[in-house]
């Protein structure tokens, strides 16, 4: 399998960061190797990054998007927040 990335932006609202979390565990569970562990701790890890995008952009007063880009291959799943 090549490696393959997607994007999503949702709002900077507490009730997006599932969403996120959904949208890259989704992705992650495309490529093999992902145990139940290691699905967990990436739930763990998404929510709290893209928890505290969507804090930053609450206490800036913004009303940008937050981005979340995953990108999976063979032995890696990659993830970027952005805020």
């Amino acid at each position: 399998m090549s490696e393959r990335w997607a994007e999503i932006a949702v709002p900077a609202e507490s009730r997006c960061v599932a969403i996120a979390r959904n949208f890259v565990v989704e992705m992650a569970r495309t490529v093999a190797w992902p145990e139940v562990r290691q699905i967990e701790d990436l739930r763990l890890m998404v929510s709290e990054a893209v928890t505290n995008a969507v804090h930053a952009q609450q206490e800036r007063g913004g009303e940008d998007l937050v981005h979340v880009r995953c990108l999976v291959g063979p032995d890696r799943v990659e993830v970027r927040v952005v805020d």
